[in-house]
């Protein structure tokens, strides 16, 4: 340890000499053969300038050794123009080296080229030749020419690589600004797309090329530095993939895969997305036909109308809210809806009121459909959305002006006919409430209700009669009312008849009950209103018959000493039976069980 420090110490003595003095080849050497460049180029640079060191062929052997390391040291990519530079250096200084070495100068330095020592095949004594040296430098010359023009091979194939590739990424990136979506490109793509595509896979097929001969030429380069590999990435996600550029450091080159990816699209475009542009229009014209068609005939178009559902399906594969699609609807429910004003087209002329309301609410439950379908497409984002559509909005629509109108015209026309159905309906339902002819107008509701005054009570309101108290002048006098109703809502077989005033009158009319027979036929209806006597058991009553043909057969009136529980009218003898409801009877007198009236309304013992 003590001996190398003491070495050490002399060698630093002996260079702070050499920097300050003449240098001396012998003693520079150590540093060269040691390979401490840090210290020994410096002062070589200074000797090789010297007449001396002109003329010593080790000196520029030496240089030429430091200058090829530094080719293989500098990186082939990044500093491609050094690694020429150093390896033209290195190879004139090689030659320089070749030129100037000579026998005598092999003798007299014999000691700089231990490191060519062969052993002579012929003689078998090893040494150093000339010959040999000259070889040697004439392949390290070889190998430098070789190597630089392999390096200049990868940098020219990597930077075209990287210049077709980056225009591709140029390409995509247009691309996607212009169809940021799958929606987008898939729907609103054009035959320029078709050749946007085409010029991005010519870049990118030029790219793989240029890339896959950078790695073929790179395996022949001596430390070259590099070994990526190469991988190509699918693009799974088209919003947030391709983008991406190749990593600097080439760990990996790692390139996106357009070819496939172009591939898929193209397919996409005009197997399926575009094909399907066509099947909207031709759906449109298809609905505008058929409504075309029914307002031509006049009539209701009563067959299935053919559904949209594989269309919707294939559109939701690009969109998961088709504008089309709400379009088809209106479309649709305004065909369903013409079709139904005109199978209800002779409405108005029928008298039968029932019959004219259905019509109505009929109307107005398809109209409603209508509505609601329309409102679906006003609400979306129909103003921004047609631009995925536009094959379809020009030609079904001329344009979107015109898509505009027709939504506007929609609104308008639903707005309008839904106002005149509700008034004529309202009109029509009032008008059902009543019977009226020339003479009366009898209510099928409770007046008191609305609290209205009115001459008729009605007492009993069944669907296909009505009957009650009526009271033709004011006071209380009351007569008995009965009509048909029918659906012109006009009284038939419109009775009145007389019964007991003093009770019945507008201050019981509360109280008063009913019991009404009906025959088979319908033709004959047993009448009868009573109501409790006050503070009596005994029941007031009046009954009538009354054919629907010929009006009032009889009427009679009854103190009944219980209340009713039946009317029953005999289909043999026509009598009359008014059964007492004897549960509810708490008087002492025995009652029988039932009181009869003959065919005639005559009380029978």
């Amino acid at each position: 340890m003590k001996r190398a420090l003491i070495l050490f110490l002399a060698f630093v003595s002996s260079l702070c000499t050499l920097f300050g003095q003449k240098i001396k080849y012998k003693e520079l050497y150590p540093l060269l053969e040691s390979s401490q460049y840090g210290l020994a180029i410096p002062l070589l640079r200074k000797y090789l300038v010297d007449p001396k060191g002109q003329v010593n062929a080790n000196a520029h052997l030496q240089m030429g050794i430091y200058l090829e390391k530094l080719a293989k040291e500098e990186d082939i990519i990044k500093n491609t123009g050094k690694v020429g530079l150093y390896s033209d250096s290195a190879v004139i200084f090689y030659q320089r080296a070749k030129d100037l070495l000579t026998e005598k100068q092999l003798k007299k330095n014999e000691d700089y080229y231990r490191s060519y020592e062969r052993r002579d095949v012929r003689t078998g004594k090893v040494g150093v030749k000339v010959a040999d040296i000259h070889y040697q430098l004439e392949k390290n010359v070889e190998r430098l020419n070789d190597r630089k023009t392999v390096v200049a091979m990868v940098k020219d194939h990597y930077s075209k690589g990287m210049e077709v590739y980056t225009q591709g990424q140029v390409i995509f990136k247009r691309l996607k600004e212009s169809y940021p979506t799958e929606k987008a490109l898939y729907l609103r793509s054009d035959r320029q797309v078709l050749r946007v595509l085409d010029s991005l896979d010519v870049s990118y097929k030029e790219a793989l090329k240029e890339f896959g001969d950078f790695k073929s030429v790179l395996g022949n380069v001596e430390r070259a530095g590099y070994d990526p590999k190469l991988n190509l990435l699918p693009i799974e996600n088209y919003p947030q993939d391709g983008l991406k550029g190749i990593d600097p450091t080439l760990e990996a080159l790692d390139i996106w895969d357009y070819a496939e990816w172009i591939e898929s699209v193209k397919l996409e475009m005009l197997e399926t997305a575009w094909p399907l542009r066509q099947e909207l229009v031709d759906y449109d014209a298809m609905l505008d036909a058929l409504t075309k068609q029914v307002r031509a005939d006049s009539v209701a178009y009563n067959n299935e109308i053919n559904g949209y559902g594989e269309l919707k399906t294939k559109l939701m594969t690009y969109d998961p809210d088709p504008l089309p699609i709400k379009v088809f609807e209106v479309k649709k429910t305004g065909l369903k809806y013409l079709s139904k004003a005109f199978a209800y087209s002779s409405y108005s002329d029928s008298s039968d009121y029932i019959y004219k309301a259905k019509a109505l609410r009929d109307k107005l439950s398809s109209l409603s459909i209508l509505d609601s379908a329309l409102d679906l497409l006003t609400d979306s984002p129909w103003e921004t959305e047609w631009v995925y559509y536009t094959d379809y909005i020009n030609s079904s629509f001329g344009e979107f002006p015109g898509f505009e109108e027709f939504i506007n015209t929609r609104k308008t026309f639903v707005k309008n006919e839904g106002s005149s159905i509700m008034g004529e309906l309202k009109h029509v339902e009032e008008r059902i409430k009543w019977l009226i002819d020339e003479t009366d107008s009898i209510p099928l509701f409770d007046p008191d209700s609305l609290g209205l005054a009115h001459k008729f009570v009605p007492l009993i309101l069944e669907e296909g009669y009505t009957a009650g108290l009526y009271f033709p002048i004011p006071g209380d006098t009351a007569k008995g009312y009965f009509s048909l109703v029918n659906k012109a809502r006009v009284p038939e077989s419109k009775v009145f008849f007389d019964i007991p005033s003093n009770y019945f009158n507008k201050g019981s009319a509360v109280d008063v009950l009913n019991k009404v027979d009906i025959d088979e036929t319908g033709q004959v209806y047993h009448l009868m209103f009573y109501l409790p006597m006050a503070e009596r058991e005994n029941y007031a009553a009046s009954i009538c018959k009354i054919y629907t043909s010929d009006g009032l057969a009889w009427g009679k009136d009854l103190i009944l000493d219980a209340a009713p529980a039946d009317l029953k009218i005999s289909n043999e003898s026509g009598e009359v039976k008014i059964k007492y409801d004897l549960n509810s009877y708490t008087g002492d007198k025995e009652l029988p069980n039932q009181i009869v009236l003959d065919k005639k309304g005559l009380l029978k013992e």
